[in-house]
């Protein structure tokens, strides 16, 4: 038994090396690729020499996500998919194994801010359905993409699936005490996140299957999402509200909104295999760095506002040494500096 243990698992280590170096050409079902921050990270698999098929429900808007992509040399494919129809999945997977042979990673990026009420002012019958609704994109949509996932993951060998969450998940009890605002219109989107992160810490079983399984949990990046948002707060805390205030709930780069190419970069170090983060892990993401969501966590039942975040825990894309990618980033940190020599 012990034999075929350590025959098991070497070969598993001997696949999961090969893989860091050959991955190019290895394809990637991105969901949720028909804007944002799944339209970018598509874009930059495909210009790295993935195979890459983009899956929406707006297909028409995935038409230029493949004809960019191939403009640009690469290869690219689109399926219509809504997560909360399980037969668009097994279509989806159907189609990735007719026209590529299979599946090697997956990101389950489709995801919906749905209507942002708390549980005292819930009133109108739409606002249960609509928690439902986000529950049933966001969770079991996830739900049914892991298993679909891991099902073509499995014929392969092994690969990756990335699920994406937010910093709603573990957004601590002092911030949402009364400081900072009634913040409890946000409970359908931070109970979806908190379950994601949970769902990922599960999968770290899968790692024996050579199969890494990661949360992203993406700050405030420019989005449709945030828009979203922008719009709640105007109509009612702040009219003055903009993208940029929003990003003052980033717990580092706060006040910075981030570009969403970044998570695409750091989702392309989980693919390629030289991450430094843990299969099973929680990645938080904050403009060009990343830094363990262990680190936000640990707030949570706790009367801090906000996680504090400091330069010495922030990561580069891959987990390693923290370098800044664009000018924003750096002069926030140089302002950071400045301001604790004074």
């Amino acid at each position: 038994m012990l034999t075929s243990l350590a025959s098991r698992y070497s070969r598993q280590f001997a696949s999961a090396a090969a893989r860091t170096f050959s991955s190019q050409g290895e394809v990637v079902i991105v969901t949720g690729a028909s804007s944002g921050i799944g339209y970018e990270t598509a874009k930059i698999l495909g210009a790295s020499g993935y195979r890459v098929i983009g899956a929406a429900r707006r297909v028409e808007k995935l038409g230029g996500l493949v004809a960019e992509i191939e403009a640009a040399g690469g290869t690219a494919a689109a399926c219509h998919l809504d997560v909360t129809d399980e037969s668009t999945y097994e279509t989806l997977f159907k189609f990735a194994e007719a026209r590529f042979g299979g599946v090697d990673h997956v990101l389950l990026n489709a995801g919906a801010t749905t209507k942002l009420v708390g549980p005292g002012d819930m009133e109108e019958p739409e606002d249960l359905a609509s928690y439902k609704a986000g529950i049933d994109v966001n969770i079991i949509g996830t739900v049914l993409g892991m298993k679909h996932g891991i099902a073509a993951l499995r014929k392969r060998g092994g690969g990756s699936i990335t699920t994406m969450s937010s910093n709603g998940g573990g957004f601590p009890r002092g911030g949402c005490a009364g400081e900072l605002g009634n913040l409890t219109f946000a409970t359908p989107y931070c109970l979806t996140s908190a379950a994601l992160d949970q769902i990922v810490r599960m999968s770290a079983f899968y790692k024996n299957e050579n199969i890494r399984v990661y949360g992203l949990k993406p700050g405030v990046y420019g989005s449709d999402m945030v828009d979203q948002w922008v719009e709640h707060f105007q109509k009612t805390i702040d009219p003055e509200t903009t993208a940029e205030s929003i990003a003052g709930f980033n717990f580092f780069f706060s006040g910075v909104l981030g570009n969403s190419v970044h998570i695409g970069k750091i989702y392309e170090t989980i693919v390629n295999n030289t991450t430094k983060w843990p299969a099973g892990g929680n990645i938080s993401c904050d403009n060009d760095a990343t830094y363990d969501s262990a680190l936000t966590y640990q707030f949570s039942d706790t009367d801090t506002l906000m996680p504090p975040i400091t330069l010495d825990q922030i990561r580069g894309y891959d987990g390693g040494e923290y370098t800044p990618q664009e000018e924003a980033t750096a002069a926030f940190i140089e302002n950071l500096k400045a301001a604790a020599e004074e």
